[in-house]
């Protein structure tokens, strides 16, 4: 089928993320996207998945851990910056595989905005080449390019390449050290949230008791 092109001949649709002969260990995808978490986005998250979790429903319990005030939710995180990578990697995808690992090394406040970029760690297409596995890192960074999302996915991608995506700019080839450096990869907070938690809570800070009991625990009164 014939795309349909403008005056100058150029695509006016265009394909996104890539196929598997795209991708080339190292390189770094800007992804084109920077969103404000704010109370409108966070709310309505909320509500819909009725997370009782401290940290992310009390302002009084997130201020318990030095916070100003409750962060966004993380597993909100994770969803913008698995859309956000969408149109990079995964747009023709046959199935997303697996999470090899998740961390969120930073609170992001309410009203905090984000960026994201992804980094090819690795790209294998099969024997048959009709598809392959990929093997990305995507990381989201706040205002300060501080890391807030840190993770690693696994997508089966087709085969071949994708003519029809138009060229964006990216950072190019890199090393691990290079990506961990790069400003679009961002850095690492001084201390991640999750060594200051385990410090509160080996202190007995700002923690209370267990949600949860075994039968053993309930008395009468």
């Amino acid at each position: 089928m014939t795309r349909p092109v403008d005056a100058n001949g150029d695509a006016l649709f265009h394909d996104y993320g890539r196929m598997i002969e795209d991708f080339k260990a190292g390189a770094i995808y800007q992804h084109p996207f920077e969103v404000t978490v704010d109370a409108a986005v966070v709310g309505p998250y909320m509500a819909s998945f009725i997370d009782a979790t401290p940290l992310w429903s009390s302002d009084r319990y997130a201020r318990t851990l030095g916070l100003p005030a409750r962060p966004v939710p993380p597993h909100l995180l994770l969803n913008l910056g698995l859309s956000f990578s969408v149109h990079d990697i995964s747009q023709q995808a046959i199935a997303h595989l697996a999470y090899v690992k998740v961390e969120f090394p930073k609170p992001l406040p309410i009203g905090g905005t984000v960026r994201g970029a992804s980094r090819v760690i690795s790209a294998a297409p099969s024997s048959q080449g009709d598809r392959g596995v990929v093997h990305v890192q995507t990381v989201l960074v706040d205002g300060d390019g501080h890391r807030v999302l840190d993770f690693e996915r696994k997508a089966l991608i087709r085969g071949g390449h994708l003519a029809a995506r138009p060229t964006l700019r990216h950072a190019g080839p890199a090393t691990a050290a290079d990506a961990a450096a790069g400003d679009w990869m961002g850095r690492l907070p001084a201390q991640p949230f999750a060594e200051r938690v385990a410090e509160l809570a080996a202190g007995g800070r700002g923690f209370a008791p267990a949600l949860w009991g075994r039968f053993e625990d309930f008395v009468p009164g």
